[in-house]
């Protein structure tokens, strides 16, 4: 059986999205199959040391700020939101040119908006 390939994208905001995946990372690996992980950070360097045969690609990180102080909905709706938006449609592109690239069988989010 010819090995597949899979890609995972954790979303990188402390590091329970990845470990949660770490099971699944290690299963495919186990299989033969070639794994292709994009996350940053902290996820980034978990993931690179337990599971280091895998290929990384450095998603960048959401550009997320909770404003502070009485204003916070309206700060957060016209300033960090367009944000938010601007990076998962870059995310989706590149997504989108990973996947014309190296023709993943398998595409597995775990809270990344780069899928629909």
């Amino acid at each position: 059986m010819k090995p597949k390939k899979i890609f995972f994208a954790p979303l990188d905001w402390g590091l329970g999205h990845v470990t949660r995946i770490l099971p699944l990372i290690r299963r495919f690996l186990k299989q033969g199959d070639q794994v292709y992980v994009a996350t940053c950070g902290r996820a980034l360097e978990l993931l690179k040391k337990e599971t280091p045969g895998c290929v990384f690609l450095d998603f960048p990180q959401y550009p997320i700020r909770y404003p502070r102080g009485k204003y916070f909905v309206t700060r957060f709706m016209f300033v960090t939101y367009p944000q938010m938006l601007l990076a998962m449609w870059r995310e989706k592109q590149a997504l989108r040119q990973l996947q014309q690239q190296y023709q993943f069988d398998l595409i597995i989010s775990d809270n990344r908006f780069c899928i629909n």
